[in-house]
């Protein structure tokens, strides 16, 4: 007779595998601290991995000039530019698979996406003795260069190499083994395998977004989750946007209609605060510097005008239909849109922070800004040297970068696009509320352009140039 079990079950839930298309690992940083977020206090350059060996390097910015570290610029200089830029994190996992699941519980499923790997990125220095040990080599050549000079060795026949002839044993089975587990085996195997290059990809790009909704598709958010830093293929803990032993977020599934719920990757893009952002007081970390997120149900226990001003200066850029989610469609049209004219401007239908950043004070920039994106009207795609132009050479180009990194996504060595797709359904449907705020807004951008004449110079060019 079977013993009863002294454990009942009190609840059943669903659990659903969902494996991803690439690698996925997660990535720890026992050296630096908890609350930092990688890429949060220098830039993330690129990056590159061996797949079969599971190696990651992520190449950073070194930030020589910050008052938190201590650098020899003379020592720096005499290394070029490479040791000046940045520096490099490698981490190596093994070989045997890791038993570990990224998961996401929202009250009546369970998922899982098996993680490939654990790596822990720590710095490394290598490509310093790797500059040093070419240095050197490059004195013994000069050096062996100078030695068999011809015109100081007359007689002697130049070009001649002595041939060294080794004999060696024909090496037995065992042998073969004991050199194959070798660790100098080992390492120059590791060396055969081929670099993939990385890029590297932040919310709200489309491509991060996409992979996060195919992994997670049946879960949809209340409350916010941290903006992440994500890599192109590979996730890591701060990616998936939850604590797994907290339950300070709170998810539904589809079928819960009666709570209305936004997707997670409209809502990410709508409260993720924009990157490159300085904190407010010094001393405070990057996140610290924002007021959190704040839920939905928050958010409408708010006036119309400073839920409508919070949504803005969170998502920076939005589209109507969002908004009108996130306010649970309480308010009519007009008074919803009279809200957004007094915080933000149309460009395509959609809508953009009237005011820039914190992080922007000149009121030459504030200009620029005005009349850069303006250019997103005419069309979606913009480079730099565009921007440049139109601004009269009067802003470095990373200051054009920061300002366009608002609203759109870096295209990888071609330029920028604009982060949301045209909304064809608003324009037609309020086209004429949408031009006469087009209207409107065009007397802020002649003031601009004004000031930017003034200040640089030159001849004025037209509106839409």
């Amino acid at each position: 007779m079977l013993l009863e079990e002294e454990d009942e079950v009190v609840a059943e839930y669903d659990v659903r595998l969902v494996p991803s298309d690439g690698a996925v690992y997660d990535l720890q940083f026992p050296l630096r601290p908890r609350g930092l977020e990688l890429g949060a206090d220098r830039k993330i350059l690129g990056g590159r991995a061996r797949p079969r060996q599971r190696r990651l390097e992520l190449n950073l910015e070194l930030v020589s000039e910050s008052a938190k570290g201590s650098f020899d610029h003379e020592r720096l200089r005499s290394f070029g530019e490479y040791p000046q830029q940045r520096m490099v994190g490698a981490a190596t996992a093994s070989g045997h698979v890791a038993n570990h699941v990224a998961t996401m519980f929202n009250g009546r499923s369970l998922t899982l996406v098996p993680i490939d790997a654990m790596l822990q990125l720590r710095p490394d220095f290598s490509y310093v003795e790797d500059f040093q040990d070419s240095e050197a080599k490059k004195g013994e050549d000069m050096s062996n260069r100078v030695d068999t000079d011809p015109a100081e060795h007359p007689g002697e026949e130049s070009g001649v190499e002595a041939i060294d002839v080794k004999f060696r044993r024909r090496e037995t089975e065992k042998a073969e083994q004991r050199r194959k587990k070798s660790h100098a085996y080992l390492v120059r195997k590791r060396e055969e395998e081929a670099w993939v290059d990385l890029e590297v990809l932040t919310i709200p790009h489309k491509e991060c977004e996409d992979e996060r909704s195919r992994l997670f598709d049946s879960v949809k958010v209340l409350r916010s989750l941290p903006p992440p830093t994500p890599i192109k293929g590979v996730l890591d803990k701060s990616q998936l946007g939850f604590d797994f032993l907290s339950d300070e977020y709170q998810f539904q599934t589809e079928n819960e209609r009666n709570v209305p719920c936004v997707p997670s990757s409209d809502y990410i893009r709508m409260l993720s605060p924009m990157s490159g952002v300085q904190p407010r007081n010094q001393g405070t970390s990057v996140m610290d510097s924002f007021l959190g997120p704040l839920s939905r149900a928050e958010i409408q226990a708010l006036p119309l005008q400073s839920a409508v001003e919070e949504i803005i200066k969170r998502a920076r850029i939005v589209s109507l239909n969002t908004v009108f989610e996130m306010l649970d469609r309480r308010y009519p049209v007009n008074d919803v849109f009279k809200s957004l004219e007094s915080h933000a401007f149309t460009v395509r239908g959609n809508w953009i922070a009237l005011n820039p950043s914190a992080s922007v004070q000149s009121e030459t920039v504030r200009a620029a800004r005005d009349v850069i994106l303006y250019m997103l009207r005419e069309s979606t795609f913009l480079t730099t040297a565009q921007a440049k132009e139109r601004t009269y050479d009067f802003l470095m180009d990373s200051l054009i970068e920061e300002i366009l990194e608002e609203v759109c996504v870096k295209v990888k060595g071609t330029g920028w696009k604009l982060r949301l797709a045209d909304d064809n359904e608003v324009i037609e449907k309020y086209s004429a509320a949408l031009t006469k705020h087009r209207h409107e807004h065009e007397d802020r951008l002649h003031r601009a352009d004004e000031l930017l004449v003034e200040k640089s110079g030159t001849v004025k060019l037209s509106t839409g140039a």
